[in-house]
């Protein structure tokens, strides 16, 4: 029974207990991050999303692609391509995932529109 548990998080609330992932086993994928944790994250602080000050497209090549919404007082994350994006940032997985384990990094990255909106992007990506 012992060895069922290792490695998952239980939380009880009261007579609730909600069961999550096994613990960290490698990096989030780029879905996991865009339409669970990030989601979360902005429910938790809509200021997550309102500092883009704007919205932001993110396509990923054989992931997906989601609208960042920062530009309104409810932020939301869409997955699919919307055509009122103020910014569009498309790069591939290996660059995407380079670029979120350090937004310093050098990586190949395509931007349409508003550059200010798209170099605020690295402020999602914050653990």
């Amino acid at each position: 029974m012992q060895n069922l548990l290792k490695g998952l998080c239980v939380v009880a609330l009261g007579a609730t207990a909600l069961r999550f992932a096994p613990e960290a086993t490698g990096p989030v994928t780029e879905r996991e991050l865009f339409d669970v944790e990030l989601p979360s994250r902005i429910a938790r602080d809509p200021e997550v999303a309102t500092a883009l000050a704007g919205k932001l497209q993110v396509v990923i090549p054989g992931a997906g692609t989601w609208l960042i919404d920062g530009s309104s007082t409810t932020p939301r994350v869409e997955r699919g391509a919307h055509p009122e994006a103020d910014a569009t940032v498309t790069m591939t997985r290996e660059d995407f995932q380079a670029y979120r384990a350090d937004p310093r990094q050098l990586v190949r990255m395509k931007i349409q529109g508003d550059p200010r909106v798209a170099t605020r992007m690295h402020r999602l990506l914050e653990r």
